[in-house]
């Protein structure tokens, strides 16, 4: 994988420190072109991509996701695949990678639970937070703590619940929480030990791995989180708006040498555009997924006439932020080509 890769390569926290939207010089093997900040762009989203993909075995879909039930239904966590033999120094290296993103101001799309973010600012881990992505767990515990508070007797006790000392996690596989956990029945007398034992294990299950990408993210930063850190502000940092919109990205564009008719062209096109594809139009001209959280004055995605070249698919050069228009016949055509392009254009290779 793309992260399996970066980890190797982080030996110096400092080399990973630089300022600007160049964060590395990437070299393109087998091909003459030179990173002039595109590929750069490029590599950090493809990164971060690679990060919450479920091919890169780090992070896994939120119980409440694979069950449909409850909220963050979209939201990933970090639970590593089974076979991973480096899994926590590649959790280092996604805090760094954040770290990146938010020194960079090359905003991603990173699905990541929210009480993941906010560890990352506070260090904190609640049982609460494992109640926000996993629903069922949550119904069982609050469903158990009340059984123990109306004091029912053992026999309606287990009738009601007919529980084992074994509990899912994350992945949906059970776990025996004893050496006899499956065949030891939960009882009344002891119930609250049980509930104890299943927290324990459901809140160590990514404790390690949290942490890991915390050292990471602050090495690369390099300073303390500072008291007022919330994980909203990081995330925001990191991920800029969610959304983007028509109006946001209109405010970015200048046009160069194109003339009216085209510019509406183009303008229609866009509008008519989802932000998914809005996104992708600015990874096709930019390297980048999202606009940068204050995007005002701080770029520009200048869009060009294609000299000599009419009813086309555009190019473009992401180095410099520049989208090259043909002459397009009509806005269906304009709309066809372009969407198009950015949907079928891929990445660099990575070997």
């Amino acid at each position: 994988t793309i992260i399996s890769q970066l980890t190797r390569c982080y030996k110096d926290p400092r080399a990973f420190r630089r300022r600007g939207d160049k964060p590395w010089r990437v070299q393109l093997m087998g091909e003459s072109g030179i990173d002039a900040g595109g590929p750069a762009r490029e590599l950090v989203s493809e990164a971060a991509k690679d990060l919450v993909s479920p091919f890169c075995g780090l992070f896994i879909q939120v119980p409440n996701g694979r069950n449909d039930v409850g909220s963050n239904r979209d939201s990933v966590i970090p639970i590593a695949d089974p076979r991973h033999t480096n899994a926590l120094e590649q959790y280092k290296f996604a805090g760094v990678l954040i770290g990146i993103c938010i020194r960079s101001g090359i905003v991603q799309d990173l699905n990541i639970a929210p009480f993941v973010w906010e560890y990352l600012a506070s260090g904190s881990l609640t049982i609460e937070d494992i109640f926000a992505i996993d629903e069922n767990y949550r119904v069982l515990i609050e469903s158990l703590m009340e059984a123990i508070k109306s004091e029912i007797d053992e026999t309606t006790f287990e009738s009601k619940f007919n529980l084992r000392f074994v509990i899912y996690d994350s992945r949906g596989q059970e776990v025996p929480l004893t050496q006899r956990g499956r065949v030891e029945k939960v009882t009344f007398a002891n119930c609250s030990e049980f509930i104890s034992l299943a927290n324990e294990f459901r809140l160590g299950e990514m404790r390690q791995n949290l942490e890991a990408m915390r050292n990471g993210l602050w090495e690369n930063l390099d300073f303390k989180p500072p008291s007022f850190t919330t994980g909203e502000m990081l995330e925001f940092s990191a991920c800029g708006n969610k959304e983007i919109t028509y109006e946001a990205m209109k405010k970015i564009i200048k046009f160069e040498s194109v003339s009216s008719d085209q510019q509406e062209y183009f303008l229609r096109v866009l509008q008519a555009m989802t932000s998914e594809q809005r996104s992708e139009l600015l990874k096709f001209s930019t390297g980048r997924v999202r606009l940068p959280a204050q995007s005002s004055g701080e770029m520009t995605l200048h869009v060009d006439r294609a000299n000599g070249v009419r009813d086309r698919l555009p190019t473009a050069s992401t180095c410099f932020n520049q989208f090259h228009m043909p002459q397009y016949s009509s806005f269906d055509k304009a709309l066809k080509m372009i969407t198009v392009a950015i949907e079928y254009t891929g990445t660099f290779e990575n070997r």
